[in-house]
């Protein structure tokens, strides 16, 4: 979801506020189809990273290859921020966290330690903002 149709990012005003748009959508869209046939259907925030590569593969082959779209090897996942996209840890989880508290199916973020990984009041620090702005996070 890093370029939307708006062609941003969901990180820029406009992105995001279609973004969200677009994830309280599905998660009412879900809540209807529950409420019509009795099944739980649930919103679930994390894409496999397989379903990735196979949907942009299939998508290439539909459209080409399409600059920030088709011409790298995955989608991101969900709401995640891609990679390429600068921005502090902290203010990557606030931002996902967002998109989470809108998940009934369960959400994840990723972060990467190995800069704070020795320092224990940096440590100490982001599991308290962990616990306050978000679901679950995978550590690497």
């Amino acid at each position: 979801m890093t370029k939307l149709v708006k062609g941003v990012s969901h990180t820029k005003d406009e992105g995001k506020s279609f973004a969200i748009k677009v994830v309280k959508y599905l998660k009412n869209t879900v809540k209807k189809w529950k409420e019509e046939t009795g099944i739980g259907f649930v919103l679930c925030s994390e894409a496999s990273d397989i379903e990735c590569k196979r949907f942009l593969k299939i998508d290439r082959e539909e459209f080409g290859k399409i600059e920030d779209v088709t011409d790298k090897e995955s989608y991101t996942n969900s709401y995640h921020i891609d990679q390429k996209e600068e921005m502090d840890t902290l203010e990557r989880l606030k931002f996902e966290g967002e998109f989470q508290k809108l998940s009934n199916g369960g959400a994840i973020s990723y972060i990467d330690i190995s800069k704070i990984q020795d320092d224990d009041k940096a440590l100490e620090d982001l599991i308290k903002f962990i616990y306050d702005n978000v679901q679950y996070v995978g550590i690497m």
